[in-house]
């Protein structure tokens, strides 16, 4: 059917037929006697205009398939895709953009994007700042990154995004508006605050570690020195009690390293040391720890053991001792 056809006949040069012979496909019509060249060279035009008919009939196929490629790239890829114009207003939004803003794609044709984006959290993007990006646009600037602003979504609330802008140009080379390519980073903006609250933290925990432990450590030495009575001026109640705060000093020494230990904290854990603890030791510590501060309120304090129970638990030493405390 994509054949040329030429009627050539002996017939008498009647229009009548010359216009059947049209009316039926023909290109064209000759009457004979005919002459060979003539007849080769339309050969050869209607033949060449048939070639060019279907290569034009494919390029036109593979456009289309072009053209639906790319609208086909542009409905699946995660980023909302926006084409402004030299005014700033939006000419085109993916499916993806209307998702991320919460409006359909016809919404979005037509606003202007000073009506969506802010440059902070209370301000919003005015004239002024888009008259600038398009002038850099039009300046040949290349592309432009922030991760800095906000969209606001059709729900009110704003949320954090990463976005490019990109010029575009025409055949001839002119600035025809800005391509602006972007993604919602809120789980990447609240990741990255967890991550410097973390480190706040543990350059609080550092810097408190030494501002508790070393007066600690001065009280250790202390209450040692006292508790040995090298000078033997302490009676027994004061070296007990020399004793006391230098047991509860190192009780204290140890919680505090647990506390401090950022390996620890962050890993949400405590090791835990199993040894073999004497009951009766145990609450000989309870008592002498108590007494004191039973005494000073003018409170009797009695700790009691009960007969059924074994001589040793197999525990933590210092877990047990904060429980009982």
């Amino acid at each position: 059917q994509h054949v040329p056809i030429i009627f050539v006949t002996a017939a008498d040069k009647d229009q009548s037929f010359e216009g059947k012979g049209y009316d039926l496909g023909a290109v064209d019509y000759l009457f004979k006697p005919l002459q060979p060249s003539v007849l080769l060279s339309k050969v050869q035009v209607f033949l060449q205009l048939a070639r060019q008919q279907q290569q034009l009939q494919q390029s036109l196929l593979e456009v289309h398939q072009l053209r639906d490629n790319n609208e086909l790239l542009l409905r699946s890829v995660g980023e909302g895709i926006l084409s402004l114009d030299l005014s700033g207003r939006i000419s085109f939004a993916n499916p993806a953009a209307g998702g991320l803003l919460g409006l359909d794609v016809s919404q979005l044709t037509g606003l202007p994007l000073t009506e969506l984006l802010y440059l902070a959290e209370q301000q919003p993007a005015d004239e002024p700042w888009l008259t600038v990006i398009v002038s850099q646009q039009d300046d040949n600037a290349g592309c432009i990154s922030c991760d800095q602003h906000w969209f606001r979504h059709a729900g009110r609330h704003l949320f954090p995004v990463e976005y490019t802008l990109s010029p575009l140009h025409d055949q001839d080379g002119h600035f025809t508006g800005t391509v602006l390519v972007f993604q919602d980073i809120s789980e990447r903006k609240e990741r990255e605050a967890l991550e410097l609250a973390s480190k706040y933290k543990s350059a609080f925990l550092a810097n408190i570690s030494h501002e508790l432990r070393t007066p600690l450590h001065s009280l250790l030495i202390l209450a040692k020195q006292l508790a040995a009575n090298n000078e033997g001026n302490l009676n027994h109640d004061q070296i007990k009690a020399a004793g006391v705060i230098q047991r509860e000093g190192l009780d204290l020494l140890r919680l505090i390293n647990d506390i401090l230990d950022l390996s620890k904290v962050e890993a949400g854990k405590m090791a835990m040391h199993w040894e073999a603890v004497s009951i009766a030791d145990m609450l000989r510590h309870l008592q002498s720890q108590f007494s004191p501060l039973a005494a000073e309120k003018q409170l009797v304090f009695t700790v009691t053991q009960d007969a059924d129970l074994p001589e040793r638990l197999h525990t933590d030493r210092q877990r047990l001792q904060q429980i009982l405390k």
